[in-house]
Order: C-alpha cells, then structure tokens, then sequence
C-alpha cells in the first residue's frame, strides 16, 4: 500500500493537480454550473409535460384544453433549447474573469462568434443551439476567448477615453479593437470551413466526428462509466475534488445524452441512453462521492468510536443533499489507507446494479434531470418517473452500507488500539 501511495503521489497527483487547478477547465466547469437553475427549470417543465400517472394527461386536457402544454414547452426552448447559447456565455464570462478582464465584453464576443456559426435551419430542422451544439459552442467559447483576453489590454489596441468618460463607456471602448479583431478571425474561419473544405456546418461535422462518438462510448457498455467513477473516486482519495476535475468531461459528454433522454421523455417516447449524468447523481453518487450515505449508515449501525460517531451525526445533515465534504476531510476519507477500499468499490457496484436493473427492465430509463442535491431515493424516483428506480437505489443504499459495515468495524479497532496505546505511553 505504501508502494502505491508513493507512486501516486509523485506521478499521479501532480497531474491531476494541475488539470484542476487549468484555467480552461475550470471555466467550463463554473460555465455549467451557472446555468444549472435554467436547467433545472427545464426539466421540471418536463416532468409537469409527462408525469407518468394514469390518467393525467386526459386530466390535464379537459382542465386546461389541448395546449396545456404552451407554458413548459416555452420553458423547454428557453432552456435545452438554447444550451449552447447559454454556455458559449458562461463559459466566455468565466474565463475571463480567470485572466481578470472584462467577462461581459468576452462573453458577448464569443456569443456573437458562435452566431456566425450557425447556418440557415428548415422548419423542424435542429439548429444545433440545444446540447447537440455543445461542443462547438465550448470550442468557441475557449479559442476564441483566450484570444479576446490575450488582446485585451495590449497597449497598442486601447483606445484611451478622456477624464469624465463614465467607465461603462470607457471599458467598451477599451475592447472595441480586441472584439473586432476575434469577429474577423470567427469570420475568416467559416470562410474558410465553407469555401476551401465545402463544410457548411461545423456542428454537424463535430457532432459527427467528436461529440457523437465520445456519446457513443458511454452508450456502448458499462466499462467507460466505471472507469470513470473509478478515477473520480483515487481523485477524491487523494484530497483532490474529482467531482471538479471530472465536470468538464460529464457535462460535455454525459449531459447531453441526459438530455437527449428528456427530450424523449418530453414527447412520450422511451429514452434509450442508459448511462448519463443523471444516473451517476441518482444511483452512485448517493451523499456524495463515494456513496457516502452508506458510510453514514454504516457507522450508525456498528461504530463504537466516539469521534466517528461525533462526525457522522454533523454529516448526516448536509449528507441528506448529497454533500459530503464533512464526511471525506473529517472522517478523514482522504489518505485514509482502510476506507480507499470501500470507497472505490461502492459506487462501482451501485453502478452496475443500477445498470443491469434498468437494462433488464426492472427500472425505466432515466428521463428527468434531479437537481443534483435532492436527495438519495427521491432522485432516483423523480428522475426514472417510477417507484421502481426508488427501489434500486434503496437496494443500492442496502448494499453499499453492507459493504462499508467490515471497514467501519476495522476502522473502529484501530483507533481502540490507538488509543491504548496512546494511554500506555
């Protein structure tokens, strides 16, 4: 173990380090994070268009007529609808504000680049604003915003107003040259995209050559998913905030086929993608990375040692909403040789019984975006729209905490045989 441990720390941990601490990444992190409560929003429209109870829609038809449906629906294209509009500006605006320049200007640069980008839709075509336009959106967001702030301020482009300009006036002509300049540049590729290449849509292209069969990879089987929990749960272990480091890679990738599972659920049809974000919010990460919960369960149930007790009774709490940092720096989790086991191996499990639960049918497929910190069961039902999805996250919950039962218990003599010999010395 202390072979690993050593490895780890000096080649491992300075990597992850760094691409968590990488400006870039973070900005697309924090992009997302922004438009959560738009996106939340949304599916809650969602669930109001098909809450799968008997009865309901003929209900809702006699009580409110045919169009019942108007206000969600506008609700869905303000949000899902324009996913990537929204990005492309959080995003923008994120990453500015890690080179400390002006997050508007930037945001508003890079939104009007991605306008360029957009060709010209038929009725009922996909215009690529919506999740399946996320990469481009993303790419522009980071390209064509690290110029804009790399130019920004240069003195060469700065137009100096006189004393007694307001600021507002000052900062917009301050970025007047920078935006023109990336505006030229956004142009000049699609110029090029259209003219030298002949692809009249660079969305269509990334979707059919990056984003789609990065999507695919994780419609394939169960092997990418658990690599993935597997990577986020060492990064947790080692004081490193997987969950973070991993965002950029969950939301570009799984997020949208969570989203092209409510877009199923939202016209009546069956979502077909079972791995996907929301499985992991529902199914795996219940209290937190680690499937904390069980833990928590665990040392309620057999846990002798005071202090652990003392920290689960002020975990639980924040636990119940899938916040679990109380749990993995007080326990501690983190560098904690006893629990790396059970911690790693939990969630993997939780994900494979939630998998073969859904691909045998003994669940529905996810069609609901849970905010993520409703909290462990309740998710699960409000997001599969059944009681059964309940079910298999209890059976979840039944499993994990019988698997962390022993290590609590060993952890327990441990800290017994600490302690005398603390008091024998």
């Amino acid at each position: 173990m202390q072979k690993f441990m050593d490895f780890m720390e000096k080649y491992f941990i300075p990597v992850a380090a760094k691409i968590g601490a990488q400006k870039h990444l973070i900005a697309v992190r924090d992009g997302f994070v922004s438009i959560m409560p738009i996106v939340m929003a949304g599916s809650f429209a969602t669930l109001i268009n098909a809450l799968p109870v008997p009865g309901y829609k003929e209900f809702m038809e006699k009580t409110f007529g045919i169009e019942w449906k108007f206000v969600q629906n506008a609700i869905w294209d303000a949000s899902f609808g324009v996913m990537s509009l929204l990005v492309v500006f959080t995003t923008a605006y994120s990453l500015a504000k890690s080179y400390e320049k002006d997050g508007i200007a930037c945001a508003t640069v890079c939104y009007a680049s991605l306008a360029m980008f957009y060709g010209v839709v038929p009725v009922g075509g996909d215009s690529f604003k919506g999740a399946t336009g996320l990469f481009v959106a993303l790419g522009i967001a980071l390209i064509f915003g690290t110029i804009f702030c790399k130019l920004l301020g240069n003195p060469k482009l700065l137009i100096k107003m006189p004393d007694g300009v307001p600021p507002a006036v000052s900062k917009s002509f301050a970025a007047l040259f920078p935006s023109m300049i990336v505006l030229v540049l956004a142009g000049i590729t699609k110029a090029i995209l259209v003219w030298v290449f002949g692809i009249n849509s660079i969305h269509q292209l990334v979707l059919d050559s990056i984003q789609g069969p990065l999507m695919g990879v994780f419609t394939a089987g169960l092997a990418p998913i658990l690599f993935l929990i597997f990577l986020q749960q060492l990064l947790w272990f080692f004081g490193l905030h997987g969950s973070n480091v991993l965002a950029p890679v969950i939301n570009a990738i799984l997020l949208p086929l969570t989203t092209l599972n409510i877009e199923a659920f939202n016209l009546g049809n069956k979502p077909e993608n079972i791995i996907n974000s929301q499985f992991l919010d529902s199914f795996v990460n219940m209290g937190g990375s680690g499937a904390t919960i069980c833990l928590l369960i665990a040392i309620f149930i057999v846990s002798k040692n005071k202090a652990n007790k003392i920290i689960a009774n002020l975990s639980v709490a924040p636990g119940l909403f899938n916040i679990n940092e109380p749990v993995i720096f007080g326990m501690p989790i983190v560098l904690n040789p006893i629990y790396i086991i059970p911690f790693i191996i939990v969630p993997l499990v939780c994900a494979i019984i939630a998998y073969l639960a859904t691909l045998w049918g003994i669940m529905p497929v996810i069609g609901i975006l849970a905010p993520w910190t409703t909290p462990p069961v309740i998710g699960a039902w409000m997001s599969t729209g059944s009681f059964r999805g309940a079910l298999v996250a209890l059976i979840n919950i039944a499993v994990g905490t019988a698997l962390y039962l022993p290590f609590v218990m060993a952890a327990d003599k441990k800290a017994i045989l600490e302690e005398s010999q603390g008091l024998a010395q």
